[in-house]
Order: structure tokens, then sequence, then C-alpha cells
């Protein structure tokens, strides 16, 4: 329901306010289902270790992470900046990389400044049966590609909702990093004529870049056209 009131976030008994494009909003809490996914379940055990672990540095490593984390300003849902703490700076660097196989940096990086993201379109083929997600680039990757999707969705959506993370990005093969077995695995294969979301996100020593969503239509295979006999 729309309101017209001051602009707030966040739930405040059984109502959770926020902000869409239309306006200010507020809705009825309703408490989400809990599927208890195999992804879910690891998520949540990377982030236990990632939060134990600012317990076991040291003192002059916290003092470091505060100092690091008070120069990263951020945006909250309503558009109000902010720094992040020692601890939240370690857990959002941390979790990244530990999210894409990598070990935990105890010492906080250098800030990164990522360059154009080099992939540049999602292509959908079925060849003699068989279909393929590929994400093609256009420039060498000089950092860790992180790959998420979603579930097949009606050919009319035109905007990415929730993904969940897939993998990294394969090693590119003539311009083209097959990305078949990252989605079939999570999702199985899309049917035809359903839209495929994928979103690609750098990262490097914890450091993430902004998204870039692609997605593309599981068309058929063209029929062949039917040979015309001689006379």
């Amino acid at each position: 329901m729309k309101e017209l009131d001051i602009p707030k976030s966040g739930k405040r008994g059984n109502t959770v306010a926020f902000r869409t494009r239309y306006g200010q909003c507020e809705r009825e809490h309703v408490q989400p289902k809990d599927p208890l996914t195999e992804a879910q379940r690891q998520w949540r055990e990377d982030m236990g270790k990632v939060s134990a672990a600012w317990a076991r540095i040291t003192e002059e490593q916290r003092l470091a992470w505060n100092a690091s984390g008070s120069r990263v300003r951020k945006r909250d849902k309503l558009g109000r900046r902010y720094s992040l703490t020692g601890q939240a700076h370690f857990v959002g660097i941390n979790s990244a990389r530990v999210r894409i196989g990598r070990e935990m940096l105890l010492d906080p990086p250098q800030p990164v400044l990522f360059g154009l993201n080099p992939v540049e379109k999602l292509i959908i083929k079925v060849t003699g049966g068989r279909l393929t997600l590929k994400l093609s680039v256009c420039e060498p990757i000089t950092a860790d590609i992180m790959v998420f999707g979603s579930v097949p969705s009606s050919p009319g959506r035109m905007k990415c909702r929730k993904v969940t993370y897939l993998g990294l990005l394969p090693a590119p093969v003539r311009g083209l990093c097959d990305i078949t077995k990252l989605y079939r695995d999570m999702f199985g294969l899309p049917p035809i004529g359903s839209r495929v979301f994928i979103r690609v996100r750098q990262q490097l020593n914890g450091w993430e870049s902004g998204d870039n969503d692609f997605s593309a239509i599981v068309l058929p295979k063209p029929a062949l056209a039917p040979s015309r006999r001689r006379p």
C-alpha cells in the first residue's frame, strides 16, 4: 500500500516499511519460508566461520580494519551515506572471499578500482537437441567473476529479481564461457520459451564491483527448410 509519509525503512511491529520507484510503501510482515536448501546451509555455515574469525584476530588487526572501514562509504535503503565499522568491513570482505572458496584475509586489503566488466552477452542455443548457456567476453578476465542466476521465468519479464550464486565464471574458449553446468546443477535446464536471467559481479581481494544483468529467451531449434527436388 502506497502512503504519503516521511521516508522510512524496516520492520516495526507487524508492519514493514520500504521504498519503491513509486514512493513510500508499507505492508504487513509475513514470516518468510525457510526451505533450508543446501546453498542456504552452506552460506550460514560460512558466515558463522567469518563472524567467529573476528574474535580471533589480534587487536592491532582489528584497529586496522576499523581504520579501513571508516573510509568505506555506503548508502542505506533511504539513500543516506554511512561508514562501515571494522567488524562489518571484515565480515563483508571475507564473506565474499569464502563464498568463492578463497582463504580469509586477516589484514584489510587495499581498495580496488574495477575496470569494465568483460562479460557482454548471454547466448542460449539449442543445437542437435543439446541446450547450452554461454557468456561472451570481450576483454581478458583480470578478476574473479561471480555468476548468479534465477529460476526460468516468463518471457515477458524484463527485470531480474531474486538470484542465487551459481559459481565462478569458467575460462573462456574462443571468447565464450560455458555456464550450462553451473545453471543446470542449480535449476535444471530451462524449458523452451522461458527467459533466463544471469547476473555477473567482479571480485578481487574481497572487494566487489557493481552487478551486470543479462537475459535471453530459450528459443526452439529452427526448423530445416524443405529441400527442393529437381524436376
